[in-house]
């Protein structure tokens, strides 16, 4: 059926609208996260010079950045780009002014997936007690200036979630230092129910970070996964020597003994995880993943990222089966057990598409034809009106 007249108006006074209110219809630099101070980005991005453009394409940036995996893309009023996947502090952030010609800023962006639709905002999480959910033994965490532990003793741990509800892609970032005492785990994730019965196991969605000390790890590794309505989408350990490598970490510095930097980027088209800003996986939808799980079975499977809304969940545990223990036999001898996490910062993108697009040096392209653009609006929706009254006319002489 042919649209109606009604429907094809409303399409073109939307349209007309975002215009005269200086929205964008499309979004090159990625969703604005707002104005932060360089000085207080420059450790969080990624190594080497930044890329150097001119007014005419700024745009490439965005571009640039997401072909190396970076979630976050900065641009300087110098016209230099920058590329980062760690979520920067609220004390980083900057007055508007620090991102106009000659300003010490950057401004920064998300590069999301359905930015055009979707606007993102940073939305750290303060490590307070009242930020959180507790299922059982809320006495085994303690915050103690803006740092959390989380203890378990013996066999005994705990579980608890983010309490502000549950969000549907983004970025999900925290520091942390965990035990590596074989059979404890620690985990950090992204889920989108509390019910752990396993009767209930294919209603759920899931994005892992597991610190493991033992089967099928070494002490301080790193167990990456994710779920869709419960069938995981591959798992993947990354084992000190080669996460030391890749983030040049020196002195035998690992996830035991150093707070590292965990980040979970989700979109709708793929999942990337990375520690210190550094890309350990990236795992595209439609992608033919092959892994051999604990058991030495082996599964192939086209990758599908998960789509129910979640919140960030952390726990303790160790595995209630110790004859093939996930994470390693418990070794009671070290308890209690002990992990810290700081830090817990999110790129949230659960609000419509924003109005503020970043300084207007930005968009060079946009100001000479910003009038013509609003007057070609109107002319489309009159065009567009008379079309479908046409339409309506030839219907009605067919019946």
């Amino acid at each position: 059926m042919a649209p109606t007249f009604a429907a094809l108006a409303a399409i073109f006074l939307a349209l007309l609208a975002q215009i005269s209110n200086g929205q964008s219809v499309a979004a090159p630099h990625g969703a604005y996260l707002g104005c932060f101070e360089l000085s207080k980005l420059e450790r969080l991005m990624s190594p080497g010079a930044p890329l150097r453009l001119a007014a005419s394409n700024l745009k490439d940036c965005s571009g640039f950045c997401r072909s190396k995996g970076h979630a976050l893309n900065a641009i300087t009023p110098a016209f230099e780009c920058h590329c980062s996947s760690v979520v920067p502090a609220d004390a980083a952030r900057a007055a508007d002014s620090a991102c106009t010609k000659g300003g010490s800023g950057a401004a920064v962006f998300y590069n999301h997936r359905n930015v055009n639709s979707t606007g993102c905002r940073v939305a750290n999480v303060p490590m307070e007690k009242s930020r959180f959910s507790f299922h059982y033994n809320d006495y085994h965490a303690s915050f103690d200036n803006g740092v959390m532990t989380l203890k378990m003793e013996g066999s005994n741990g705990l579980r608890f979630t983010t309490n502000d509800g549950m969000h549907q892609y983004g970025l999900y970032q925290v520091a942390g230092k965990t035990t590596t005492a074989s059979g404890a785990v620690t985990a950090y994730y992204l889920r989108s129910s509390d019910d752990y019965n396993t009767q209930n196991w294919g209603t759920f969605d899931e994005i892992d970070f597991e610190f493991l000390n033992g089967n099928p790890s070494v002490p301080a590794g790193l167990w990456l996964n994710s779920f869709r309505k419960g069938m995981s989408g591959g798992e993947r350990l990354v084992k000190p020597p080669e996460y030391q490598q890749r983030l040049r970490l020196a002195g035998g510095a690992d996830a035991g003994n150093t707070f590292l930097t965990y980040t979970i980027n989700w979109q709708p088209d793929q999942v990337l995880w990375h520690t210190d800003g550094q890309q350990l996986l990236r795992r595209y939808y439609g992608e033919n993943v092959t892994w051999v799980d604990m058991k030495g079975e082996r599964f192939t499977r086209s990758y599908r990222p998960p789509v129910d809304p979640m919140h960030v969940t952390f726990s303790m545990w160790a595995d209630q089966d110790q004859n093939r223990a996930f994470g390693g036999a418990l070794d009671w001898s070290k308890s209690p057990f002990t992990s810290q996490f700081k830090e817990l910062r999110r790129v949230l993108c659960d609000a419509p598409a924003a109005t503020t697009r970043g300084p207007e040096w930005l968009y060079p392209a946009d100001k000479a034809p910003r009038k013509d653009a609003s007057k070609d609006a109107k002319k489309d929706a009159k065009r567009a009106e008379r079309d479908a009254r046409k339409a309506e006319k030839a219907a009605g002489s067919a019946l």
